[in-house]
């Protein structure tokens, strides 16, 4: 059995007007848990995140996250995308980015409020980059950027946090010290992660979802050869199992 469940997925089919890309996804994701989603390209792991943020509408089945419907949780879900929506030259700062964080939580006709300024600068301290507020993006590593990125999700003050391939392209350093922070964030939100390193993810996690628009869950024993050439070349069911603390 899983804890209270903060997101709960019932037979969901969606996909964007051809076939299906997820098929009859049935997914409980418990408070506090910290799940490591992969599976093969175009198996529907960033389509499952936009179910879930109530971004795509799905064909067919249910989802509540924190009890309600995706739209009207969205203030308590940060989001990390696989890629920026802007670019690593555009002039802003870091802490400029981080305050985007706070769009939508302020009166917008008065900018940002002192509390918003604060709650951007404790972000960054949280990620460890609070000397580089006033820095350029433009000037980051490809680590220190993603960092920024888990900052302004952060500045929502969420209570589950989504993130979208957060180590694509980091070096193997800078991949285990993201993780080592979201470990650290898990102790106080809980944590869907989409990743292709399945071996690497398992230490880190308390449960491993593998999708090909179907799902199977797993708990963090160690995954053999055998199990991800099941998970990857066999068809595909859901499978529950108790996760661990």
């Amino acid at each position: 059995m899983i804890a209270r469940p903060v997101i709960e997925l019932t037979g969901i089919c969606a996909g964007y007007g051809g076939p299906s890309v997820l098929q009859d996804v049935t997914l409980g994701v418990g408070a506090g848990e910290f799940l490591g989603l992969v599976g093969p390209n175009g198996g529907g792991k960033s389509t499952l995140l936009k179910v879930i943020l109530g971004l795509l509408m799905p064909s067919r089945g249910r989802v509540r996250v924190l009890g309600a419907v995706p739209l009207r949780a969205r203030r308590q879900v940060g989001y990390v995308p696989q890629y920026a929506e802007f670019a690593r030259d555009f002039p802003i700062s870091v802490c400029g980015v981080v305050l985007m964080g706070r769009l939508g939580q302020s009166p917008p006709l008065f900018g940002y409020r002192r509390c918003d300024r604060t709650i951007a600068m404790r972000s960054l301290r949280e990620v460890g980059l609070v000397d580089l507020c006033e820095r350029p993006i433009g000037e980051l590593s490809g680590g220190q950027f993603q960092r920024v990125l888990i900052a302004r999700a952060l500045a929502t003050e969420p209570e589950i946090l989504l993130l979208d391939e957060p180590a694509a392209n980091l070096d193997p350093r800078a991949e285990r010290d993201l993780f080592g922070l979201l470990k650290s964030l898990n102790r106080r939100m809980t944590i869907l992660v989409v990743t292709h390193d399945i071996a690497f993810v398992s230490e880190y996690v308390t449960r491993v979802a593998c999708l090909n628009r179907e799902l199977v869950c797993h708990t963090t024993e160690p995954l053999t050869a055998e199990t991800i050439e099941r998970l990857y070349g066999h068809p595909i069911r859901f499978v529950q199992h108790e996760g661990h603390g």
